[in-house]
């Protein structure tokens, strides 16, 4: 096998444990949720817990344990933008895409002002 298909092969095998990794941590959320009552945690994020603005990643885990539950409108709802990067973070490998080096720090700061806006409206709608 030439080196750049086993390169792919193990690209493609490290996004498939990834998922996979990810896929049995979320079905465990539900039960564990269920068994402990807690259905709603308190605030995790410290900028909000302190000054009460949102951080780019607030509603992260509330997306990802309505993503579990099988609720996707309501994963969207809490956080649209982390959830399609995370889901691109996951394909992008397995379809051999790559981002040029140089775009990478553009493409966090737009998809972090983004989700800053998108949680500001959210949170505090004008």
């Amino acid at each position: 096998m030439p080196a750049r298909a086993a390169a792919t092969a193990t690209r493609a095998a490290y996004a498939a444990a990834a998922t996979a990794a990810v896929a049995l941590a979320g079905l465990a959320t539900g039960p564990v949720a269920n068994a402990t009552g807690l259905h709603r945690p308190a605030t995790l994020c410290l900028l909000r817990a302190t000054t009460g603005v949102p951080c780019p990643l607030c509603g992260t885990t509330t997306a990802l344990a309505r993503l579990a539950g099988g609720d996707l409108l309501g994963a969207l709802a809490a956080n649209p933008v982390t959830l399609l990067a995370m889901a691109a973070f996951v394909v992008a490998p397995l379809v051999g895409f790559r981002l040029p080096r140089r775009a990478t720090p553009a493409l966090f700061t737009v998809l972090a002002g983004f989700a800053w806006v998108w949680q500001i409206v959210r949170f505090d709608p004008f």
